[in-house]
């Protein structure tokens, strides 16, 4: 049902009432009396506020000011309007409201539909100028939030990656420090800061140069601590001693080995920018900060796709992505596609053995309507840029490799249930292969594994490529191996890569606990609500690495080493005479370590060992601040308040066209 559109209604200001209030409340020696439409006439007697403890105030840096939706920020668009427009809204764009939507939890949807009812030039003008409170930019405001798809959002309208906030600290190291009392990882969203800007100088280098060594809290000096004093670095002036023993606690290794991944890597300058935009590809060339490892394989694809669409080659492009299983084809594609934003089929090549098991019966044959997951990915982008991921393409036989030839160098194809063309000459093709592992190996062992990233990606690659197409032609024939020219190697995993995939995955164990209990009968979660922290990470990493890695399994063989930890995690969880209930949500997490310790005493011999060690406060978020910060507004401005969220996530549950901040 529609909601009404209450921005026709004359109502004060939620939060000019608010400051109105905070001015009156300043002195604290005196009885202040306030008259708000929230509450009635109240006298309240303040206490003058105790001085702030060292780590109070530097958190009292990194929160952000709370800002609340307002009776004005509640819209609705016309009906005769499927999508808003700038004629749809009662106020002008505003970065206050944006950062209350985000800080009051709107929807991805409800946020866009908010960006889209103005013109994009007045966003990308106002985004980064107008500050939230004078105080600080609203990407902080999404980074607290630790939501990567709102931060690519923000940063696709033109938010700058290397903002800084309060006492200049960069909108990099927020996301990291603020995590110390959100109790969140926000490994993605520094990810997608670096791959968008952001300068990992700008936290200490000391710090995460050694990616598997622990950062420092002190900076270390010919040998000796210093205490005192900011950074040297011009990058990292603004990191005093107070911040970067926040840093210490919060940078762990997967942040680290990103940081010093991207301080490796070349950026695009502003005339490949400027291409990117024109052809819409700039998201693309954030794939080499995403992936672990495989520089090389990262750059070639970004190169060979670029220059395809950039230079308007007209027929499929066909990539080889040849390699050890585990090693990150996958993981690739699948980056492509989510920053292209392009439809994926990913098939499993291992069972085709004939023509009809890829394509599906041809027009007149029985089951022919049925069609196969290729042919019926290909029919419903017909004209149009996807992705097709062939994967244990060396498992094919003859047969189907030859009905591939057409459609692999022109793009003619006819859709086997209507038999009508098809234009599939957009597509961007990945087969992947393990073929040539052996070769990919020794020329890994030889010339890469001693190598720094830069001489790694000096490496005459173009050697190894010759070596695998000479393969190709043996296994596949001449046909098919000149249509697989564009071969990207996978190496192997070196310490320090094993030791990250690691962490990758004990960080995905670490955000499954992290969610809230839900002991419904259809959800059933009960280890939950948790606050896993992993102590000395690159210790622990490199010694499950050492322990689980193997080259022919790759990431898979690193599993196994996280799942004994999942099992170590719930035989301590459920050794407890109390039981979960869902209440448990309103308080703090339940926090367990995870880390070596000695075996026996002996310090050359040590185990994994998961403990329970009682409970953590954490930052809950706006909901939690307003009782706390707004006692005395009485309850009228919390429940006013609170029904414009909950209209708005009313509004997010109808229609498309109903959704409201």
């Amino acid at each position: 049902m529609p909601l009404t559109p209450f921005y026709q209604t004359e109502r004060p200001n939620i939060n000019s009432n608010w400051r109105a209030a905070k001015r009156m409340h300043a002195d604290a020696s005196k009885p202040q009396t306030t008259d708000t439409p929230f509450t009635t006439q109240r006298t309240t007697q303040t206490r003058p506020p105790a001085p702030p403890t060292a780590s109070q105030g530097t958190q009292d840096d990194l929160r952000l000011p709370a800002v609340y939706l307002t009776i004005h920020d509640i819209f609705h668009p016309k009906d005769s309007e499927r999508k808003p427009s700038a004629q749809a809204f009662p106020t002008p764009f505003s970065t206050e409201t944006l950062a209350a939507a985000i800080a009051e939890s709107c929807s991805l949807g409800a946020i866009k539909q908010y960006l889209a009812g103005f013109p994009r030039a007045q966003i990308e003008r106002d985004i980064n100028h107008a500050r939230v409170r004078k105080d600080h930019p609203v990407l902080f405001y999404a980074l607290e939030r630790n939501d990567v798809e709102i931060v690519r959002l923000l940063l696709e309208y033109g938010c700058d990656a290397k903002a800084v906030g309060k006492r200049d600290v960069p909108a990099l190291a927020f996301a990291v420090m603020r995590s110390k009392w959100t109790a969140v990882n926000p490994t993605e969203v520094v990810k997608t800061l670096l791959g968008c800007g952001a300068e990992p100088g700008v936290v200490p280098k000391d710090m995460w140069m050694e990616c598997l060594e622990p950062p420092a809290a002190a900076k270390v000096v010919r040998g000796e601590e210093r205490d005192g004093g900011v950074d040297e670095e011009p990058e990292a002036m603004w990191c005093e001693p107070r911040y970067r023993k926040i840093l210490a606690e919060t940078l762990n290794l997967s942040i680290r080995y990103f940081l010093h991944k991207a301080s490796q890597l070349t950026r695009v300058k502003a005339r490949g920018r400027q291409l990117a935009q024109a052809h819409e590809y700039v998201a693309l060339l954030k794939v080499p900060y995403l992936v672990i490892g495989q520089t090389f394989a990262c750059k070639f694809v970004v190169e060979h796709v670029t220059s395809h669409v950039g230079m308007g080659v007209q027929g499929p492009l066909v990539l080889t992505f040849a390699g050890m299983s585990g090693h990150g084809k996958t993981e690739l594609a699948k980056q492509m596609e989510t920053l292209l934003q392009l439809p994926i089929a990913v098939v499993d090549c291992a069972q085709m053995r004939s023509d009809f098991s890829l394509f599906g019966s041809r027009n007149g044959y029985l089951g022919n309507e049925i069609g196969s997951q290729l042919n019926n990915h290909l029919a419903a982008h017909d004209g149009q840029r996807s992705v097709v991921f062939l994967d244990e393409f060396d498992k094919t036989d003859h047969e189907v490799r030859n009905s591939l030839l057409l459609l692999l160098d022109s793009g003619d194809y006819h859709d086997r249930r209507t038999n009508q063309p098809v234009d599939a000459s957009k597509v961007i093709w990945i087969l992947a292969t393990n073929l040539g592992d052996k070769a990919i190996g020794k020329f890994y062992t030889e010339r890469l594994e001693a190598g720094t990233e830069i001489e790694r990606l000096q490496a005459p690659h173009k050697l190894l490529q010759s070596k695998l197409m000479a393969l190709f032609r043996d296994n596949f024939g001449a046909p098919m191996a000149g249509r697989m020219k564009n071969i990207a190697p996978f190496y192997p995993f070196d310490e320090g890569e094993q030791a990250v995939v690691a962490h990758k995955f004990l960080l995905e164990l670490a955000d499954q606990l992290r969610r809230p209990i839900d002991t419904s009968l259809l959800v059933k979660r009960f280890a939950a609500h948790v606050h896993l922290v992993i102590l000395s990470d690159g210790k622990l990493c490199r010694y499950i690495a050492a322990e689980s890695y193997i080259a022919a399994l790759g990431a898979r063989s690193l599993v196994s080493g996280v799942d004994e930890i999942r099992r170590d995690f719930y035989t301590t969880f459920i050794d407890s005479e109390v039981l979960v209930e869902d209440a448990m949500n309103e308080g703090p997490l339940a926090r367990f370590s995870v880390g070596l310790v000695a075996v026996d005493g002996d310090k050359e011999m040590s185990e994994v060992s998961v403990r329970g060690e009682g409970f953590s406060e954490y930052y809950r978020g706006q909901k939690a601040r307003k009782g706390k910060e707004h006692a005395e507004m009485g309850d009228g401005l919390d429940d006013l308040n609170g029904a414009l969220v909950g209209m708005m996530r009313q509004g997010e549950s109808d229609d498309e066209e109903d959704e409201v901040l």
